[in-house]
């Protein structure tokens, strides 16, 4: 009995819709690669080879807001940089998953901008 609460749990946990989740996202041979927490809001990129000269630091936390299946958040450095994460599903439906659709947009209020960029991700929960 014990061993079936254990696995209950572990399944229970793994699915959670507030597990944080490690995204893999690639386009056209470059990639981003960042984690969400959303139990504590944030948003943190480990992999910036996509947004290299869009003033994005690895390794920061970034708190965001979430509108619908989009994360908007900012970056103030010397400009006030503007940031979006927009996916085809709900977040809490990202659940070791591949092929997730991303468009992302950005401005960075110094003369690098995207809008709506396509990329392929891989989802994993951590």
């Amino acid at each position: 009995m014990k061993k079936l609460l254990l696995i209950i749990t572990i399944v229970l946990f793994s699915t959670s819709p507030f597990a944080a989740q490690k995204y893999d996202c690639y386009h056209q041979g470059t990639a981003i690669g960042f984690t969400v927490d959303q139990k504590v809001k944030t948003l943190n990129f480990y992999n910036t080879d996509y947004l290299e000269y869009a003033q994005i630091t690895i390794d920061h936390n970034f708190s965001y807001n979430l509108t619908q299946n989009t994360i908007h958040f900012e970056n103030d450095w010397y400009y006030t940089a503007f940031y979006e994460l927009k996916f085809k599903q709900p977040l809490t439906e990202h659940h070791n998953l591949r092929g997730v659709e991303l468009w992302l947009t950005f401005d960075d209020a110094d003369g690098a901008y995207e809008d709506n960029v396509l990329f392929q991700c891989d989802v994993k929960n951590i």
